[in-house]
């Protein structure tokens, strides 16, 4: 039970790497910074994200992983045509596991009829 005669204890306060900013809290923080984050900050409540991979000296040159640590691939099963009762199964797709950050994705853009009527009329 807590003592209300204590005092209650002073709140940790962090500093951003991304932006240089202090903050207390990891889920306030993370709706006004643009980041990225490191994968340790990720959770559930963000929901599917960028995915980046950080090597030490720079970004990893592929394109992010869109999801999140909770997707989940599907299992296959294989069988050889000259062994059939030899089974591997594997799981494909589903969370890589070796992103080290993290960025929101993007707002959707608008909707399409908006978006291609823009400029695309024909001059008379």
């Amino acid at each position: 039970m807590i003592d209300p005669r204590k005092p209650a204890a002073a709140p940790t306060a962090y500093i951003c790497d991304a932006c240089g900013g202090r903050f207390e809290d990891r889920l306030e923080h993370a709706e006004t910074c643009a980041g990225p984050f490191p994968a340790i900050w990720w959770h559930e409540n963000d929901g599917d994200v960028l995915w980046w991979c950080w090597d030490g000296n720079d970004w990893l040159g592929e394109a992010p992983y869109v999801g999140s640590p909770l997707d989940c691939g599907i299992t296959v099963e294989m069988r050889s045509g000259d062994r059939p009762e030899r089974v591997i199964r594997t799981d494909v797709g589903g969370w890589p596991g070796y992103h080290t950050h993290w960025t929101r994705l993007p707002p959707q853009p608008p909707a399409p009829e908006t978006a291609t009527t823009r400029g695309l009329r024909k001059s008379t």
